[in-house]
């Protein structure tokens, strides 16, 4: 991986240019039937690129002809265009998940981004956290902690005008934690009550998402309580 003329990566590997001197270079592929999950994923790829180089890269959908390097959201049972490089059969013998993800160069000119999608209430989880593990692995940002909404803190996205990937290959089956509780108390310990719409509750589920958490079912009135489930990372 080339990062804005310095090597991180193996020597000889492959060029792939996202973003070059700032401006765009790749085109993010999203299904043309995406769900919500798989449309937000796209748009948080999108939004951290252009935190990162400065360069907006578009989204198009999987019925529309692409030309130059392109980033494929989802599999090939969810995306037209990753079918013909990767079959249903080998995805979902690498990511059976639940919740796997595969980060993956297809070709010289394409990257794949995607999650495992045929397991009971996936609703294509993997596929978000592909992305934020893209992210962080091969991008350099870093998603430690929570800051109040409009203040650069609690994450770290470096400025890399240059952005060339190289080979990118990471695949991990499947989620590898059991499920735990996450418990969000809405009054302070003299009983004062506090609100549920508290300015950091929308960063606070952001936050749990980049870290591959995923909120579960809301219960009682004081107190709601969410089943998670962690990657091991």
């Amino acid at each position: 991986m080339l990062l804005s003329g310095c090597a991180s990566g193996y020597i000889g590997a492959p060029a792939f240019y996202v973003a070059v001197d700032g401006s765009a270079n790749a085109t993010i592929v999203k299904p043309a039937s995406a769900t919500v999950r798989e449309s937000f994923a796209a748009g948080e790829l999108q939004r951290y690129i252009e935190k990162i180089s400065g360069a907006t890269l578009p989204i198009a959908s999987d019925g529309q002809a692409v030309q130059g390097n392109r980033i494929l959201i989802g599999g090939p049972e969810r995306n037209s265009q990753t079918a013909p490089l990767m079959s249903e059969s080998e995805f979902d013998v690498s990511v059976p998940g639940p919740e796997g993800m595969m980060l993956k160069t297809l070709d010289s000119r394409t990257l794949l981004l995607a999650g495992s999608s045929k397991n009971p209430d996936e609703f294509e989880r993997g596929t978000i956290y592909a992305v934020y593990e893209f992210l962080e692995r091969y991008l350099g940002c870093s998603f430690a902690a929570i800051g109040k909404p409009g203040v650069d803190m609690g994450e770290y996205v470096p400025k890399i005008e240059t952005i060339n990937l190289g080979t990118v290959d990471y695949t991990k089956s499947a989620a590898d934690a059991l499920y735990r509780g996450v418990h969000l108390g809405y009054s302070n310990y003299d009983n004062t009550r506090v609100s549920p719409s508290h300015a950091l509750n929308p960063a606070y589920f952001d936050w749990l998402m980049k870290k591959s958490f995923q909120p579960r079912v809301p219960l009682g009135r004081h107190l709601r309580r969410f089943q998670v489930k962690r990657h091991g990372r």
